[in-house]
């Protein structure tokens, strides 16, 4: 993936002070997926153009910590599009002017240069808005083209890359450090594990200016990942930084008139004032309260708040919504905390009461993934045989380590069993069990071969008692910003169906193989819009007797 940075200014060259790079050499260096390469293209008295080329290794990429996280494939965009591993060799090509060090001349830390940056294709699953909202408020104008699929067949559509230019004043570290934090949000996905680290990261290179966003939210939770912990470690931090300049927040994003509030920020960093004025001049009285994101983002970030619906949640699942009067908005000291229940965890304590209802002493969990059901499976002593399947190495791998597969005792370990396999061909392995479930698993299949899961599933294996979750289609313009393309939750999801869609899907099934299916909703909808119900389907199949 090639970037191209040109800088304009009366002495344009001194900017390979900054960067470290002198423009008549080349510079190269490896980093964790390939090499990153930097050279001058143009260099002119008043103009400058440097060019960073990522060149990704794409066998090593998937032999590496990316195989264990995101990437299960040789064939993917990776190498293509500018995505968290652009940020990695950015931070390798130009550290010393991420960091703000200019030994040779520091008197050119502080000086804002006119900047093209020139992105070929930049990977976003939310949109060409959603590009604008993330720079725009930083002081840029933002250009995008999205990109087809392939211009050689266009009624393939397009796909979610775009072409970026962004143009703007700004120190050559503002600069820098705006690629480096929102180009993984922007794909929404990071190439190695998220942990303490990147929320340390964060807040080292956002500063006062993702203090100031009005999109810091939004954009906290895509670069970590929708990890929890790490968003309230990163907001903590980030509210101590307004709250020691005694910045009001609401001052600070336009709502109010605060002075003191933007210069003590802009004190923080040498361009903040012109990024927090930029920012109050974008913001409108809808995007402070928008921006949650509308795929799988949305529903892995927002917890839902009551039992799901036409299921039992879990005695100790708290309304979000629910402080104690001691303290509004905050537990009284001695008040124990109780986490807030998401969805994906209400999925599976809904799973969990169905299997229970039966009384099920065997389960198979088909499509486990990370194996978080197979967690809550061996917690259940009544369970004395599990059996977990994944058609990904690298999702059983990971279902291992959540499990402590090495140091497992050896009576726990008699009970459960992992195996690669996929739901397409017979497998005498399945056969025997009480109850079988499909979490998040059948949209994953193309829907030709529905057919063939089915068989294998109902025809052959024939557990007592499917479980399946599936999403709800109905409930994503819940997600979806105002007129932007309603899209699937995943990436990989090949189809998701709307409740009339599953129910005549569960009747079929059902009258074909001699099950009784019956459909239920499951988490909270969206106390505005009933008729589009929950976000989630639950079908339970019993087999007749």
């Amino acid at each position: 993936m090639l970037m191209t940075l040109t800088c304009q200014a009366p002495n344009a060259p001194d900017v390979g002070y900054l960067l470290g790079k002198h423009p008549d050499s080349v510079f190269s260096r490896p980093f964790s997926a390939g090499t990153a390469w930097v050279f001058y293209p143009e260099v002119t008295e008043r103009q400058v153009t440097v060019a960073l080329l990522t060149e990704i290794d794409p066998i090593g990429l998937v032999r590496g910590p990316a195989a264990l996280t995101q990437l299960d494939q040789y064939v993917n965009d990776r190498p293509y599009v500018a995505t968290s591993l652009t940020s990695v060799a950015l931070r390798t090509a130009f550290g010393s002017a991420l960091a703000g060090r200019c030994d040779a001349r520091p008197d050119l830390l502080d000086t804002r240069f006119h900047w093209e940056v020139a992105l070929p294709a930049v990977a976003c699953d939310a949109g060409a808005e959603f590009i604008t909202r993330i720079f725009a408020p930083l002081g840029y104008s933002v250009a995008t083209t999205r990109l087809p699929l392939d211009a050689r067949f266009p009624d393939w559509g397009d796909a979610n890359l775009y072409r970026v230019t962004l143009t703007g004043a700004q120190t050559t570290q503002a600069l820098l450090s705006h690629l480096y934090v929102l180009l993984p949000v922007l794909d929404n996905a990071k190439h190695y594990y998220v942990d303490t680290q990147e929320a340390e990261k964060l807040l080292a290179h956002g500063g006062a200016w993702l203090a100031a966003h009005p999109e810091r939210d939004l954009i906290t939770r895509r670069y970590l990942r929708y990890k929890r912990p790490l968003i309230q470690q990163a907001n903590d931090a980030l509210a101590r930084l307004i709250a020691e300049v005694e910045v009001d927040v609401s001052g600070v994003l336009g709502v109010g008139d605060d002075t003191d509030a933007a210069d003590a920020i802009a004190s923080l960093d040498p361009s903040g004032l012109d990024q927090v004025n930029a920012a109050a001049a974008y913001v409108t009285p809808d995007a402070v309260t928008s921006g949650a994101p509308s795929t799988a983002a949305a529903e892995a970030a927002t917890p839902t708040s009551a039992q799901a619906t036409s299921v039992t949640a879990a005695p100790d699942a708290t309304p979000a919504d629910a402080t104690p009067a001691s303290a509004p908005g905050a537990p009284a000291l001695d008040e124990e905390v109780t986490p807030e229940v998401t969805l994906h965890q209400q999925r599976l304590q809904a799973v969990m009461a169905a299997v229970r209802a039966v009384g099920a002493r065997s389960l198979a969990d088909l499509g486990c993934g990370e194996g978080q059901l197979l967690a809550l499976a061996l917690a259940d002593r009544s369970l004395t045989r599990i059996f977990g399947m994944d058609v990904s190495s690298a999702a059983l791998a990971r279902a291992r380590r959540r499990l402590h597969w090495e140091t497992l005792p050896q009576a726990q370990r008699q009970r459960i069993e992992l195996a690669l396999g996929s739901l397409l061909y017979r497998d005498q392995r399945l056969a025997g069990f009480d109850a079988a479930a499909l979490v998040e698993v059948i949209e994953h299949l193309d829907p030709p071969r529905l057919r063939a899961m089915e068989q294998v599933v109902f025809g052959h294996a024939r557990p007592g008692r499917v479980i399946i979750t599936t999403p709800n289609r109905e409930y994503n313009v819940h997600w979806t910003q105002a007129g932007a393309e309603e899209r699937l939750r995943h990436g990989d999801h090949r189809f998701e169906w709307t409740r009339a869609e599953c129910q005549a899907w569960v009747e079929r099934v059902a009258s074909a193989y001699g099950y009784r299916g019956a459909q239920q909703e499951l988490g909270d909808g969206a106390p505005d819009r009933p008729e589009i119900g929950s976000p989630s389907q639950l079908v339970i199949f019993d087999l007749a007797t």
